[in-house]
């Protein structure tokens, strides 16, 4: 029984899936194209030109039930008088019965649609007529008719064309002048009246285009206003376009090379630091003791994740914060992470713990430890970004307040970049608005508003060097430099066996100046003490305590801690490991403290007139 539903079941898929089969078969694209188009055009007395098409359709595969053609208003007024003929039958105003059509404008296009039995594998051919009025051009030298005759927007073949126009008189053949475009055509003048074009296959989007020039003054009438624009603007296209694109092209090189020097001169006159020269070849110590995070700033005049980091490892080296290495297996114990644990220190009895602190430095602890007092690195992530602004804030206040600054770097910046995406969209607009609505009369039009478009990417890109330093400011930048080169270049300059002791003082100014790495390298090659607030993974030796300074050396127990070599001794590793587990640290910490929740949704990846086109009408055809 069971077998027996199966089979029914089987014979069932079989019979939808041939159903189907067949429906496919049946969906497959309609081909046919058109054996032949031959036009018979005719100039009326009163000016009009009665238009009669015979089209031959050849239907190949598919089933087919109506037929069009549209013509676009193209430098004709209007157009009147349709009738649709197939044979000795006269197809009749209505909608998609069989034996009638439709005749109507729509937007720029008057469109004709035919209905007729449902036709397959067969030919029909069909006459479409109809009157064009305010088709002709008034010339003093010869009245003309322009006519797309073949249209081009079409996707399949025309194997013949043959156009024949009857003029409104007879006229011998020197008074006439007839040409041809979009296609190779002859064109025979049969009589005093009649001018005949033949032309063969046409291709899809190829089009036959005829004018036929007569004796001024046969048929009445005048320019019509599509005409005198057009006349317009070949004279001015004969006369004036060359001189506009020229001058377009002119102003647009006095843009971009006036705009250029003029925003030289204006970060020259409004973002250039007042010039110092060179205060001295080298300082030993930053200039007035000035924090590290704010000598980051004034030098590069951003506050940024150096200066934050910076600002950190100072809070450590002062005593207020130790950091911890520490290591952890991984998922089925096959690999060991690295985290880092932060603790702030405790204070003496009766001792504020922040006191001294500069704003920006008080706050950096506050979210660094909210109301604990040991965290770990990883649990910053995407939590810590949101504190960033408003420390970087802080850190610009704290460059004003010393007058450094006039106002906040970050404000300056942020002002000019505005005025530059305001200038670079407002370039934009006038690109595709100013190039289309006045690309009839010059195709340079785009010349000054892409000249814009560059001065504003030009005045975004300075916008980051417009901050001015006050002349205080731009002397203690230049000291803050001499100290710079002090910090690279420090063994030329004093014994670092002998030195030692500097290391821990100025590796925040090191952090916050960019060259950290050398300067950890220098003094690990000459057994410089490990810094007392840092613990490496594996060192398990007496904790330091410490107490919080405000600004000087951080206080200790009585003796040291061990060097970094005997503390690479004692923990069995090298003192290269002592050193990359610091560098480690600096870096997890400055990607950790700046990252953010993913913005992107669905679980995606983060991170990184001559010569033709004259003619009125003009359009397309098809079947279906």
């Amino acid at each position: 029984m069971k077998k027996r539903h199966l089979a029914l079941a089987a014979a069932f898929m079989l019979l939808v899936l041939c159903l189907t089969g067949q429906s496919s078969v049946q969906a497959q694209d309609k081909v046919y194209h058109q054996e032949s188009v031959d036009s018979d055009i005719t100039i009326l007395p009163n000016s009009d030109v009665r238009i009669v098409e015979a089209r031959k359709f050849v239907f190949t595969s598919g089933s087919f039930h109506y037929a069009y053609i549209y013509v676009t208003r193209n430098k004709f007024d209007d157009i009147d008088q349709v009738e649709v003929w197939e044979g000795d039958r006269r197809y009749t105003p209505g909608q998609e019965r069989d034996y009638t059509f439709t005749a109507e404008w729509d937007d720029d296009a008057f469109r004709i649609t035919w209905y007729y039995p449902y036709t397959s594998d067969a030919s029909r051919t069909f006459r479409i007529a109809y009157t064009v009025k305010g088709a002709l051009r008034y010339y003093d030298g010869g009245d003309q008719l322009w006519w797309k005759a073949v249209d081009k927007d079409r996707t399949f073949p025309i194997l013949s064309s043959q156009v024949t126009v009857h003029l409104p008189a007879s006229f011998s053949p020197t008074e006439l002048k007839t040409a041809a475009y979009g296609v190779t055509a002859d064109t025979e003048i049969l009589d005093g009246s009649t001018v005949r074009f033949t032309s063969g296959q046409l291709a899809p989007g190829q089009e036959l285009e005829v004018r036929v020039q007569f004796p001024h003054g046969v048929v009445p009438g005048s320019p019509a206003a599509w005409q005198v624009k057009e006349d317009r603007l070949q004279t001015y296209n004969e006369n004036y376009r060359d001189l506009v694109n020229l001058a377009l092209l002119v102003l647009g090189l006095l843009l971009l090379i006036g705009g250029s020097v003029g925003v030289y001169l204006f970060w020259h006159s409004r973002g250039r630091d007042v010039p110092v020269g060179l205060v001295a070849e080298y300082l030993t110590e930053p200039p007035g003791g000035m924090p590290p995070a704010v000598a980051g700033t004034l030098v590069d005049e951003k506050a940024d994740m150096k200066d934050i980091v910076a600002t950190i490892v100072d809070l450590a080296r002062r005593g207020f914060i130790t950091i911890r290495e520490t290591e952890q297996k991984t998922f089925l114990g096959l690999g060991r992470s690295t985290d880092f644990v932060f603790e702030l220190s405790a204070p003496s009895e009766h001792q504020d713990s922040t006191a001294g602190l500069l704003p920006y430095e008080k706050y950096l602890l506050q979210r660094l430890f909210g109301r604990s007092s040991r965290r770990e690195l990883s649990d910053l992530r995407n939590k810590f970004y949101t504190a960033i602004p408003k420390i970087q804030e802080r850190l610009y206040k704290e460059v004003v307040k010393r007058d450094f600054f006039k106002g906040s770097p970050q404000k300056t910046r942020s002002k000019y970049i505005v005025l530059g995406v305001v200038g670079l969209i407002l370039s934009a607009v006038g690109l595709v608005a100013g190039s289309v609505a006045l690309s009839t009369y010059t195709s340079l039009a785009f010349c000054p508003f892409s000249s814009l478009a560059v001065l504003s990417v030009v005045f975004t890109i300075v916008a980051s060097v417009m901050p001015r330093k006050t002349a205080k400011g731009a002397e203690q930048a230049a000291k803050i430099k001499a100290f710079k080169r002090y910090l690279q270049e420090i063994e030329d300059h004093t014994d670092l066996a002998i030195a030692k002791e500097i290391f821990d003082r100025y590796l925040p100014y090191a952090i916050a100046l960019g060259v950290e790495k050398a300067w950890v390298r220098k003094f690990s090659a000459v057994g410089t003490p490990a810094p007392r607030w840092y613990m490496p993974y594996g060192y398990y030796g007496v904790r330091p305590s410490a107490t919080p300074t405000s600004m000087g050396e951080g206080s200790g127990p009585a003796g040291s801690l061990p060097s970094l070599q005997e503390a690479s001794d004692g923990m069995s590793t090298s003192l290269q490991s002592m050193s990359d587990g610091l560098f480690q640290m600096l870096n997890s910490a400055s990607s950790t403290l700046s990252s953010s929740p993913s913005s992107s949704g669905g679980g995606g990846f983060s991170g990184g007139g001559g010569g033709g086109g004259g003619g009125g009408g003009g359009g397309g055809s098809g079947a279906g």
